[in-house]
């Protein structure tokens, strides 16, 4: 794709087409974890984000996500193809400033078979459950 390159990193919320919330946590070197919620929730890491903000990925289900990140720092997308995604990257900070427990958390909830996901930075987080 031939577009100017956008500055990526950062840390996304918006909201679902479905009412759900999503969050998109990308990195200085283009990694990113996306989290959603509704009725199916959804749950990817490992995502790389071109340097014009475009991504696609499958998540762990099967399900399409596929999106942009637009130079004002809007991002939008959809997923599965039916589900649309819009938000934009905070600006105000996350929170507490304790870095320490940062990252991503992943397993399942004891004998249910509920497949569990979260993302920590800076005292935030987002979790997306999914049966």
């Amino acid at each position: 794709m031939n577009a100017d390159p956008v500055d990526a990193p950062g840390y996304y919320t918006g909201t679902t087409s479905e009412g759900g919330i999503f969050v998109l946590a990308v990195e200085p070197d283009g990694n990113a974890t996306f989290f959603s919620s509704g009725s199916r929730g959804r749950y990817r890491s490992e995502i790389t984000v071109a340097d014009w903000g475009g991504f696609m990925v499958t998540d762990v289900d099967g399900a399409m996500i596929q999106g942009r990140i637009n130079p004002s720092g809007g991002v939008q997308g959809t997923i599965a193809g039916v589900t649309a995604f819009s938000g934009s990257r905070l600006t105000d900070g996350l929170g507490a400033n304790d870095s320490s427990r940062d990252g991503e958390y992943t397993g399942w909830v004891l004998d249910s078979g509920i497949r569990a996901a979260a993302h920590v930075e800076q005292g935030r987080i987002a979790i997306v459950v999914s049966e």
